[in-house]
């Protein structure tokens, strides 16, 4: 098993999606692409939080093509009255390789409704 992939290449491995209010969910977007000459299956093992649902339904990815994972943040089962910082990790996981990608997902989490836009 090693740490990192080197069969996927993040455009970046870490993503914030702001501020988020009471009853918002946001998504976080990790953009890569197989920078292998083989086929890559994605899967998620690990969060840090049950807060962050995988959006994405592809998982193969073919040679040189470009791909997004997408989590879905919804703080909803989180109980906080102040505003507070939020970072979440994820471990993907890539095979055949066995490898493991960590991404990291920050939010700021605000007790207050959202304004009106």
């Amino acid at each position: 098993m090693s740490l990192h992939t080197k069969d996927l290449k993040f455009q970046s491995t870490w993503a914030s999606v702001g501020t988020i209010h009471k009853g918002e969910v946001k998504v976080a977007r990790f953009a890569f692409t197989n920078v292998s000459q083989r086929v890559v299956t994605v899967s998620v093992r690990q969060t840090s939080c049950d807060c962050l649902r995988l959006k994405t339904q592809q998982k193969e990815f073919k040679p040189g093509e470009a791909g997004v994972i997408e989590f879905e943040l919804d703080p909803s089962s989180l109980s906080f009255d102040i505003q507070s910082a939020l970072t979440s990790t994820v471990m993907l996981q890539s095979e055949p390789e066995h490898a493991y990608t960590e991404l990291t997902i920050a939010a700021v989490l605000s007790p207050g409704t959202a304004p009106p836009r």
